[in-house]
């Protein structure tokens, strides 16, 4: 076992436990604190059920599925594995960063909340494209729209002409 797993285990019982109004001192539980140690655990996918390992993502915080892309809502800020929720979280879309790297969105089928976790080397790549063409392939208004304002704006144009 790596990284403090059994730890992590228990301090899920203890806040499950809490959350359904069950009194536990989560305070004398230790666990790891991934905000400062790499997190190198592997795990099941809780969406597509495939085992994960770390190696090849290519960063020390492997935190969401490379199959699926679907992350699980353990943290409230990253690494502090504090979150009550444990929803699957569902990535949404791409954002694109100044640098250069992808970010995935992620939204928390339970609880709603949002988070940002960037796209690592081994992530599917099919699906990190349909992820970033999704509001091409999906406008938010009737493509026969995009036809009439363009047909308007030519016409503007050669009334300037």
């Amino acid at each position: 076992m790596k990284n403090g797993d059994i730890a992590v285990k228990k301090k899920v019982k203890v806040q499950r436990r809490e959350s359904r109004g069950g009194a536990a001192k989560e305070a004398q539980i230790p666990h790891a604190d991934y905000r400062k140690e790499a997190c190198l655990e592997s795990f099941v996918c809780a969406h597509c059920g495939k085992k994960i390992q770390p190696e090849g993502a290519g960063s020390k915080h492997r935190n969401h599925c490379p199959h699926c892309l679907y992350s699980l809502h353990v943290d409230e800020t990253a690494g502090d594995r504090k979150a009550v929720c444990h929803g699957e979280m569902e990535p949404i879309a791409i954002v694109a960063r100044e640098d250069g790297d992808w970010s995935i969105l992620h939204r928390c089928k339970r609880c709603g909340k949002l988070n940002l976790n960037r796209a690592l080397a081994d992530d599917n790549p099919i699906l990190l494209m349909q992820l970033a063409v999704r509001p091409l392939a999906h406008p938010p208004f009737p493509m026969r729209y995009l036809e009439s304002f363009l047909e308007n704006r030519n016409e503007e144009k050669e009334d300037e002409v």
